[in-house]
């Protein structure tokens, strides 16, 4: 198994025997709305407390994840205006990355309600809605990322997956309205 594939299955194992409410986002949910393609992180979503995250932080440091000290002592990084930590897993012979991310704001409550329960190597997770992850890669805005927006509307633009109301309303809300209109005209 590569390494990333056997960090996202070890991320999955340590929330769901901690009954963690989570979602999967980043290139793990694109692989769910898109296409297949090679990624290099883990990306979650999680709806804790504070006091849950810094219990959740100190198990998967005790598991032999490398959580910096200062994520353990209640420090918390943005991205976007999202609470975030981030913390490696040594999977040989490179350290992989996870990204934690919190439930804070008024659109991620929105978010992480309309999550789905999806197949993915052998196992059913929850993954970030394909409307949700769209707004995030716009977010994002780099050209990977916009590639992926362009992929996941291409494929389901005619399937009735997609929300676009949801999209351009959140889409205002977050900036990215314009971007939007790129992929996904009124």
């Amino acid at each position: 198994m590569n390494p990333v594939l056997a960090t996202f299955h070890w991320m999955l194992d340590a929330l769901e025997s901690a009954g963690v409410p989570y979602m999967v986002m980043g290139g793990w949910a694109v692989q769910a709305w898109g296409r297949p393609r090679p990624t290099f992180d883990v990306d979650f979503t999680l709806s804790l407390s504070e006091d849950e995250f810094d219990g959740l932080l100190k198990q998967l440091d005790e598991k032999g994840a490398l959580v910096d000290h200062a994520f353990l002592k209640g420090f918390r990084d943005t991205l976007a205006g999202f609470s975030k930590v981030h913390i490696s897993r040594f999977e040989f012979p490179d350290p992989i990355r996870v990204d934690l991310f919190l439930v804070r704001t008024e659109y991620q409550r929105t978010a992480f309600s309309r999550r789905r329960q999806v197949a993915m190597f052998g196992r059913t997770v929850w993954v970030m809605a394909p409307e949700d992850l769209i707004l995030h890669k716009l977010m994002a805005g780099r050209h990977k990322d916009l590639a992926a927006v362009e992929e996941i509307v291409d494929l389901h633009r005619n399937t009735g997956v997609l929300d676009g109301d949801y999209l351009r309303h959140w889409a205002a809300h977050l900036s990215v309205g314009e971007e939007l209109s790129r992929f996904l005209p009124s």
